[in-house]
C-alpha cells in the first residue's frame, strides 16, 4: 500500500524538481510520479504530492518508441 500526502507550502518553493517510479507486475505496470517546486528534497518525503496510476501493457506499449541517449 502507497500513501500519498499533499504537499506542503513549504515544499513549493525554488526549482522544479520530478521523480517516477514503475512497479512492475505480469499484468500491469504501476507509476509513480511526484512534482514540486523544491529546490533541496531533503527535507521531505519525495512522494509527497505523489500520483499513482495503474496502466495496462497493451496500453502502455501501444505507442511505444525505442529510447535514444541524445548524448552520444
Amino acid at each position: 500500500m502507497i500513501e500519498a500526502q499533499e504537499p506542503k507550502p513549504e515544499q513549493l518553493s525554488g526549482k522544479c524538481w520530478s521523480f517516477e517510479e514503475a512497479l512492475l507486475d505480469p499484468e500491469h505496470c504501476y507509476t509513480i510520479a511526484a512534482q514540486t517546486d523544491m529546490e533541496d528534497v531533503t527535507t521531505g518525503s519525495i512522494l509527497d504530492g505523489s500520483e499513482v496510476h495503474r496502466f495496462d501493457w497493451k496500453e502502455l506499449l501501444k505507442n511505444a518508441v525505442p529510447y535514444t541517449d541524445a548524448t552520444r
